[in-house]
């Protein structure tokens, strides 16, 4: 069977990377955002066995004279839609995570290198940046197409999906401290620290990735 020309060259052309899915890229920098304004006040009615009563979305201000219905207002100002969105991208928390192993200065395999998954809410979506906050704790984000890696170790033949899981590479050397913090943060929104315990033990071998 002979193949159509255009169906070869598409076959030719590089396959793009697979990054991580993004919930505010899709935004502009510069628009119009929402931010708190003065409430929205409205009169109380009353039922026909004279209750009073609120429009759905407010709640009964017993303390106005005469009682009232409020709810918070919004306001429209110049503002950056993306930063708003990530602002509200509710993140974890995440998941406890089993000890690790770190290495002995003298152990050959140094340092001492482990696949986990850290399982939260939105834990790796492409708002949120991974960083090791302890001294010889070396972490790093693995994506599908992470050179290297098995693909039985991929994230998705793990079950770990970035809307509720980030796949990590931890290598640790023998300066790590008994426990290790990792931490997820959005840029002006949401940030969870993960305590990673260690345990020091050397192994054979590295594990295979």
């Amino acid at each position: 069977m002979r193949w159509p020309f255009r169906l070869i060259l598409l076959a030719l052309l590089p396959v793009p990377a697979l990054a991580a899915p993004s919930l505010c890229g899709h935004l502009p920098t510069a628009g119009r955002v929402a931010q708190p304004g003065p409430d929205e006040v409205v009169p109380a009615g009353r039922s026909p066995d004279r209750r009073l009563l609120c429009p759905p979305g407010f709640t009964l201000d017993m303390v106005a004279r005469p009682p009232a219905c409020r709810r918070p207002g919004q306001r429209e100002v110049a503002g950056d839609p993306r930063a708003a969105c990530r602002a509200s991208v509710p993140l974890g928390p995440v998941a406890d995570l089993p000890p690790q192993w770190r290495p002995t200065r003298s152990c050959p395999t140094n340092p001492v290198r482990a696949i986990l998954p850290l399982e939260g809410l939105n834990a790796g979506v492409a708002e949120v940046a991974l960083t090791s906050l302890a001294t010889g704790v070396t972490a790093t984000t693995l994506d599908e197409d992470s050179k290297g890696l098995d693909p039985a170790a991929r994230p998705s033949a793990q079950g770990c999906f970035a809307h509720g899981c980030r796949l990590v590479q931890l290598d640790v050397a023998p300066d790590a401290p008994d426990t290790a913090r990792l931490a997820l943060a959005i840029e002006g929104g949401a940030r969870v620290e993960i305590a990673v315990p260690l345990k020091t033990h050397c192994p054979q071998a590295a594990p295979s990735l």
